[in-house]
């Protein structure tokens, strides 16, 4: 989040200027970055925003995307329960993923695994949240890739939609795949892609602002999670002038630490 937090205290000089040009040397600690106004779209800063790199957890933002298409069009609501099956436990109650410990047999409503997806970035809650209307993991990524598709991205990988390896999705993962393979995108198609949310889905914002959330893990057991999101107010890496109110947060080991911010400064609402 340093990474950010250097882009954003210099908003004041690179609003409203040009992008820095390709031969300036690189101004942020990171292999890719990327600054845009969410109304205009306009690029205020970008450093490598073309490669193509792996991005972990960030991947649940697509994830989030789609699930509120079939909210939208009416194939689920928020109320819809899914059922917690045996691989998706085992993914919710490994200690080496983002484990928030959803218990097999049990029923989540959409909005609860939703609301870990994005405030505890839970890998089994993201994985259930793919069969709320039904689909397997590989018909769910029919769906993230059409939708990358039309939102205009253009240089992607979707394995799968919580952005761990293939293989780290135990008996979930794809025969389509290699245990290796991960999901990537440009800096620019995450822009792209946290652009179409904000604008589309603002009351994602609502959950994404949660400085920390408490989810019923199981009849009278309850789990409060902090957001790992520093820069949410009253965070370790606030920017004074700057309210943040998401998004999101990704790791994995090809990845490193990952981070799409956005938030309002003087009357923009910019995407880092």
């Amino acid at each position: 989040m340093k990474k950010i937090l250097a882009i954003l205290l210099m908003i004041p000089l690179l609003l409203g200027t040009i992008v820095t040009p390709a031969y300036a040397k690189p101004l942020i600690d990171a292999s890719a970055a990327v600054m845009v106004d969410a109304s205009t779209g306009q690029v205020i800063y970008e450093q490598n925003a073309q490669k193509k790199l792996p991005i972990a957890s960030i991947s649940k933002l697509l994830t989030a995307v789609v699930i509120e298409d079939e909210v939208h069009s009416k194939q689920i609501t928020g109320d819809t329960k899914v059922k917690i099956d045996s691989g998706t436990a085992a993914i919710s109650n490994d200690p080496q993923y983002s484990a928030i410990g959803l218990q097999e047999g049990n029923a989540y409503t959409v909005r609860e695994l939703l609301n870990a997806a994005l405030v505890k970035s839970a890998d089994g809650a993201t994985m259930a949240l793919s069969a709320a209307a039904g689909d397997s993991m590989d018909e769910f990524n029919m769906k993230l890739q059409q939708k990358a598709q039309n939102i205009g991205l253009k240089n992607y990988t979707i394995v799968n939609p919580v952005g761990l390896t293939n293989g780290d999705l135990k008996s979930l993962a794809s025969k389509q795949y290699s245990d290796q393979a991960e999901n990537a995108m440009t800096a620019t198609d995450v822009a792209i892609l946290a652009r179409y949310l904000v604008n589309h889905y603002p009351q994602l914002l609502q959950v994404t602002a949660q400085k920390q959330a408490t989810f019923m893990i199981a009849k009278g057991k309850t789990k409060t999670e902090k957001n790992l999101n520093e820069m949410l107010p009253g965070g370790k890496y606030t920017v004074p002038g700057v309210t943040i109110d998401g998004l999101k947060t990704g790791t994995s080991d090809k990845a490193g630490a990952c981070f799409v911010s956005t938030g309002n400064y003087q009357g923009h609402r910019i995407i880092t």
